[in-house]
């Protein structure tokens, strides 16, 4: 631990000292406490981490911490950071399981990977304005977090960034993100209400899988691309597809077994393999007019069907891209 000693479980760093040293306390289980003097500028990679740190003061003057500086710090419940800190390296507070609210500076701009991963008692966290962006699996794992809002600066959300927050109801993603990401809300069982921008274009695989308590959802009409398996296994009752999106990939709507109705229209050319496979509620479709090609399993499982719209003039068209024994259920509107 170079010139860092541990003494009656508190961690002493000599006055004057600027950068606690990579790996300077990991895996120290006497470690307890510290305290770090007003001198020290950056905390260096895995610092603290494997630590039973309590708590912790951060000074003001610290502008960087290291990656997994406090990773897998189980004890540690609660931490506040200075608005010197201008970056939070990957995986900060990774796994760091009683951690159950943490202030974060005005001065971050990034919240980055695997930062809150693993936090399963991290309850509230107030993201500021001066963030752009949130990097992958940020809050990953974050089980007791029921709430979030996010501010109108973030710009990117990363692939499995709230990935299995099983306990979020709410979240609003603010005003100017244009992709949400795979696998973002993945697992997120009890997600009942999002918001989502007319800044976004593109929603991309698996991103609200296994939703289970998402019911309704507003899609934009900014929305070009609904990506695979993008609500595969949610809880939706009834889903309309706005005329500005192109693009539906295949197996989006799996296993939605609580869909009863689906609109369809705009400039959807072609419902893919396995679109609405096993939403065994499905009663009434909604076909819009420049649909021309449907795949053979689009609406494999679907064994509720009792109607299926399509415009003026068009059964014929239908029948053509219909399975024959959907035919019976079109009716021209």
């Amino acid at each position: 631990m170079a010139d860092f000693e541990v003494k009656d479980g508190v961690g002493i760093i000599p006055e004057g000292t600027t950068i606690i040293s990579v790996a300077a306390f990991k895996d120290c289980k006497e470690l307890t406490s510290v305290v770090i003097p007003d001198s020290v500028q950056e905390i260096g990679a895995l610092a603290f981490a494997g630590t039973n740190i309590a708590s912790i003061v951060i000074p003001e003057g610290v502008k960087q911490i290291g990656a997994w500086a406090f990773q897998n710090c189980v004890s540690l419940t609660n931490i506040n950071l200075p608005s010197s800190v201008l970056k939070l390296e990957s995986g900060v507070f990774k796994d760091c399981t009683s951690l159950t609210n943490i202030v974060l500076p005005s001065s971050l701009m990034k919240i980055d990977t695997d930062m809150f991963k693993g936090c399963a008692s991290l309850t509230n966290i107030e993201i500021p304005n001066s963030v752009s962006e949130i990097e992958g699996s940020a809050f990953s794992g974050c089980n007791s977090l029921n709430e979030i809002i996010l501010p109108d600066t973030v710009t990117v959300i990363g692939s499995y960034a709230f990935e299995n927050c099983s306990s979020l109801k709410k979240i609003n993603l603010g005003k100017t993100v244009t992709t949400i990401q795979a696998s973002t809300f993945i697992g997120c069982e009890s997600l009942e209400e999002i918001s989502i921008p007319d800044t976004v274009t593109e929603i991309c695989d698996f991103a609200f899988s296994e939703c289970v308590a998402l019911k309704n959802i507003e899609l934009p009409e900014s929305l070009t691309v609904i990506g695979d398996y993008a609500f595969n296994g949610s809880g939706l009752t009834s889903v309309v597809i706005p005329k500005s999106v192109t693009k539906i990939s295949h197996n989006v709507f799996r296993d939605c077994l609580t869909l009863t109705e689906a609109t369809i229209s705009g400039a959807v050319s072609k419902l893919d393999y396995r679109l609405f496979y096993n939403c065994t509620s499905l009663k009434t479709i909604v076909l819009g007019s420049g649909i021309k090609k449907i795949d053979a399993d689009a609406f494999n499982g679907c064994t509720a069907i009792e109607r299926i719209n399509v415009p003026a003039k068009k059964a014929d068209y239908y029948k053509k891209r219909l399975p024959e024994n959907l035919h019976a259920f079109i009716v021209e509107q």
